[in-house]
């Protein structure tokens, strides 16, 4: 991630003051960068002693993706319908990309630290979630990110995917390995799978064009997993990050 401007910096302070004024805290705010990756920026925004999340959601000429649109709408819903596993949202503003959250108290799991519980933990998530899939706001959130409703897309998607890693250009040894599996083994693989997937369709007289209907698609979490959880002291996990959900 390039490195914040001072300029940029500024502005994300003298809004996420505003923000935080319209939510009831008032006063001096401090703002605590959180190292979370990726393209966003996480800060611990603190008024005494109260504390908040706010996340400065990444946006440019390129990449005009609604990541604050889809995660809020999102954590909203699922947290309107009982799904509490997640950091309550508590308030956003869409035209600078700010949005304010529950500050959840603790760590990110490590490999090899996950147990069935937890994996029990996150199975409860998705379940509760999709009690609600039929729910008329439901069907008012945004498409999930890649989300798949027919085989053709479903081709389309992963051709595009492997169109990218067939344009690589090789930088080292490593690099030169990859592109030589992905054009020896990956791609030739793929037209194998993309071929049996267009003739079985045809055998079971699925049109490859044609939707699956509303009441078998899911709400999805999307990038659901312990890598975007927080487990807490009392080993319960709140589950972060659905800026691809819908």
């Amino acid at each position: 991630m390039k490195q914040a401007t001072e300029e940029q910096n500024n502005n994300i302070y003298r809004h996420a003051m505003l923000l935080a004024q319209k939510v009831g805290l008032k006063g001096v705010i401090c703002l605590d960068p959180i190292n979370s990756g990726g393209n966003n920026r996480v800060f611990r925004l603190s008024v005494g002693k109260k504390s908040v999340l706010l996340k400065s959601y990444f946006h440019s000429d390129k990449d005009q993706r609604d990541r604050l649109g889809h995660e809020f709408a999102f954590t909203s819903f699922a947290w309107n319908h009982g799904a509490k596993t997640i950091p309550l949202p508590v308030a956003c503003d869409h035209a600078h990309f700010l949005g304010l959250y529950e500050f959840v108290d603790g760590k990110k799991i490590g490999h090899g630290e996950v147990t069935w519980g937890h994996v029990n933990q996150a199975l409860d998530f998705f379940v509760e979630l999709n009690k609600h899939r039929e729910e008329p706001n439901a069907g008012a959130l945004p498409i999930a990110s890649e989300a798949c409703f027919s085989v053709s897309e479903h081709l389309f998607c992963v051709e595009r995917r492997l169109k990218q890693l067939r344009e690589v250009n090789p930088c080292d040894a490593t690099d030169t390995k990859a592109v030589d599996f992905i054009h020896s083994e990956l791609s030739p693989s793929w037209e194998k799978v993309r071929k049996g997937v267009v003739r079985l369709s045809k055998d079971l007289r699925i049109e490859m064009d044609e939707y699956i209907p509303l009441e078998d698609r899911c709400l999805s979490p999307s990038d659901f997993g312990f890598h975007n959880a927080i487990l807490k002291e009392d080993d319960t996990f709140f589950f972060i990050d659905f800026e691809y959900a819908g």
